[in-house]
């Protein structure tokens, strides 16, 4: 009889592992990055990549070049069809960062994340009312 019931404790246990690995592995999204065209006319289908990713595949590709400090662990979905210097300024939305044309291609610099939100615009304040706060008069003749 004891062989029976450590039996009857396996299969259920081994059978719950086999369902928390299915679920597990049906919850994380499939990453995707398609890259087609030249440089002026890039077709980019991209679901759930991380930002290096996809800068990576495009540098893999096209001329260029990347550098950055920060973290580029954002993930990206996007389906875009653009000349390359509007893709990459598309993926690279909420950082800041420039970018340059040069010869050898598309050098671009990554600088940090941008704090997009944390500032607060400043009231509208008409033309005249700056100058008479700060004390200046104009002189008069």
């Amino acid at each position: 009889m004891m062989p029976c019931l450590s039996l009857r404790l396996a299969v259920p246990l081994a059978g719950g592992l086999a369902l928390a690995l299915i679920a597990g592995h049906s919850l994380a999204a499939p990453t995707q990055i398609s890259i087609e065209g030249l440089a002026d006319a890039v077709r980019i289908d991209v679901v759930d990549a991380p930002l290096r990713d996809v800068l990576d595949a495009l540098r893999a590709r096209f001329a260029l070049h990347y550098h950055g400090k920060g973290a580029l662990d954002a993930t990206r979905t996007v389906k875009l069809d653009a000349p390359l210097n509007r893709v990459v300024a598309r993926l690279l939305d909420g950082y800041d960062f420039v970018i340059a044309v040069t010869p050898d291609g598309l050098d671009v610099l990554i600088l940090q994340q941008n704090a997009r939100g944390a500032i607060v615009p400043s009231r509208a304040v008409p033309a005249a009312a700056p100058v008479a706060a700060l004390g200046y008069r104009p002189e008069r003749d």
